[in-house]
């Protein structure tokens, strides 16, 4: 398992979604490489979730970093897509994980 990837398990919404944003800004603070977070498992996500992921890109712009969505379902894609939004799942870049 990749130290800089992690995993979204279920449903993020407005009753867990700054809980999510306290843990990416704590695995994006262990290293300097961009961060990559797996959705294959999550079920669900709302406004609330979004903006979590808005955020944690933006922080990690700020430094040079970048986030990365790997696995997203079509359901999120689309999201993405409505929202324009589509940067948060573009393709891996070879440097995320390797040093």
């Amino acid at each position: 398992m990749d130290p800089n990837t992690f995993f979204i398990r279920g449903e993020i919404d407005l009753s867990n979604a700054d809980g999510l944003l306290t843990t990416l800004r704590s695995v994006a603070g262990l290293h300097s490489d961009d961060v990559a977070v797996d959705c294959m498992d999550l079920t669900f996500i709302d406004a609330a979730g979004i903006r979590v992921l808005i955020l944690a890109h933006a922080e990690l712009a700020q430094e040079g970093r970048d986030l990365y969505l790997l696995n997203p379902s079509p359901v999120l894609v689309r999201i993405l897509e409505v929202l324009d939004l589509t940067y948060l799942a573009k393709p891996v870049q070879e440097s995320v994980g390797s040093d």
